[in-house]
């Protein structure tokens, strides 16, 4: 099944992955962080790493303007702002 992208950076065709209701090729696509990204990613105490796992493997939720997001956990036991997580 094909679908229809338009983005950002241009438009195109993406094959969907019926098995997992996402763009194959869009997975398959580089992951570019903006400076806007960077900030949220330090602000929050997210690494590279870690946004990158969350889009390839996270569980998929609905964002703003009928966009998708992905959200995962990590395991964290450590301080970040004079608060102790676990996750």
């Amino acid at each position: 099944m094909q679908g229809e992208y338009r983005g950002e950076y241009g438009t195109g065709k993406l094959e969907i992955n019926e098995a997992w209701g996402r763009f194959e090729s869009a997975m398959d696509k580089p992951i570019i962080f903006s400076k806007h990204s960077k900030l949220q990613m330090a602000e929050r105490g997210a690494s590279e790493t870690e946004v990158i796992k969350a889009i390839k493997i996270g569980e998929e939720v609905p964002a703003k303007l009928d966009k998708k997001a992905f959200r995962k956990n990590f395991q964290y036991n450590n301080h970040w702002n004079d608060k102790f997580y676990r996750i």
